[in-house]
């Protein structure tokens, strides 16, 4: 007679463990692939923060680049004569309550009317000063400083700085 056992497979036991184990590797899995996510989620917000705060910062250094007649006003706005807007007066400053406006958006004003260069959305506007020095060929410093929000209601806080220095335009 033959007693061998012919039997092919696993065990009970044997599944289980290897059930187990694969669960465990897929939570681990699952968790950082939810990770890598939220952290996706989180660059892209600050990138278009970041973009936003790139367009409010390159137009006004292409408005001042171009402009003349240069004065820092009490509330720390910077007004001048823009030649980019044909010659019309031209502020840069935060939002002001008492107008109806969002006193943490950067408003864009030229001759009396106002438009929002940041996006209250994204961006809060704590800081916003201005530094001239030069005497012939000004030189002027923006300095913004405030948070980004992002997912959640979380915010970044930010602090940016440049410099432009006034330019004649030959027409």
């Amino acid at each position: 007679m033959n007693t061998t056992n012919t039997k092919k497979g696993f065990t009970l036991i044997e599944l289980m463990v290897a059930v187990s184990i694969f669960a465990m590797v897929m939570t681990l899995a699952t968790g950082a692939t939810l990770s890598i996510i939220s952290q996706n989620r989180h660059a892209r917000a600050m990138q278009a923060v970041m973009m936003n705060l790139n367009y409010a910062l390159e137009t006004m250094a292409r408005n001042i680049r171009y402009g003349s007649g240069y004065n820092l006003m009490p509330d720390g706005s910077l007004s001048f004569i823009s030649k980019m807007s044909d010659g019309e007066p031209t502020a840069y400053r935060l939002g002001d309550p008492d107008l109806g406006e969002n006193d943490e958006v950067i408003y864009l004003e030229v001759n009396g009317l106002a438009t929002e260069l940041t996006s209250p959305q994204e961006v809060i506007i704590d800081d916003f000063s201005f530094d001239i020095t030069g005497d012939t060929r000004k030189f002027i410093s923006i300095f913004i400083g405030g948070s980004a929000k992002i997912d959640g209601g979380n915010t970044v806080p930010f602090t940016l700085q440049t410099a432009v220095s006034s330019r004649s335009v030959e027409l």
